[in-house]
């Protein structure tokens, strides 16, 4: 009797997860080229699990759509629904006193959100920021943040938002007097 062992992903599954997120974050074969230095024929060959990709291959490909090798290789087709607790997932720290959690899972191609706390006077970075062509909508779930947008500055109270195109200079500043909770929808999600 011979066991049936399972040997992960085949190429058609990588190949359909790459093609699925880069039409999500609206690139072209020719960019995504351009972007790893791989050909467009190699990409598509590999899109349509006519070969597969060295580690390395992956790698690229992945860092060029924003996300792991390890989200290369889960299935495309897969409907997880798992409960995330806020407690358990680390922070990622970033700008002055701020930090920021990513909370919907890597496979993702559509949206993505982040809960992020910035203590009093904590900010996003020193210098306004602009990344991609996404759709991205600021939401102040608790304290107050200034929000610069090019020149101007709109001050958000809790259960206040903003929407913004992440291609607009931006940064996000707490108040001096109390520490902000603050959630980040963007869609799609952010290849910055």
């Amino acid at each position: 009797m011979t066991e049936a062992f399972d040997r992960g992903p085949d190429n058609t599954q990588i190949g359909t997860r790459i093609r699925k997120r880069r039409k999500a974050v609206f690139k072209t074969l020719k960019d995504l080229a351009d972007e790893t230095g791989l050909t467009e024929s190699s990409i598509s060959q590999l899109e349509r699990g006519k070969t597969t990709g060295s580690i390395s291959t992956l790698q690229k490909i992945g860092e060029s759509l924003g996300v792991t090798l390890g989200d290369l290789f889960e299935d495309p087709t897969g409907q997880r629904s798992t409960v995330v607790d806020f407690r358990s997932i680390s922070a990622q720290p970033y700008g002055k006193e701020a930090s920021k959690t990513l909370i919907t899972p890597r496979s993702f191609d559509h949206v993505e959100v982040f809960v992020g706390h910035l203590a009093a006077g904590g900010h996003t970075g020193q210098e306004p920021v602009s990344y991609g062509s996404s759709e991205e909508l600021i939401i102040v779930l608790q304290g107050a943040v200034d929000v610069t947008l090019n020149e101007e500055t709109y001050r958000l109270n809790t259960h206040q938002s903003i929407a913004i195109y992440t291609n607009m200079p931006h940064k996000i500043q707490a108040t001096e007097h109390e520490p902000a909770l603050l959630m980040w929808i963007i869609a799609p999600p952010s290849v910055a």
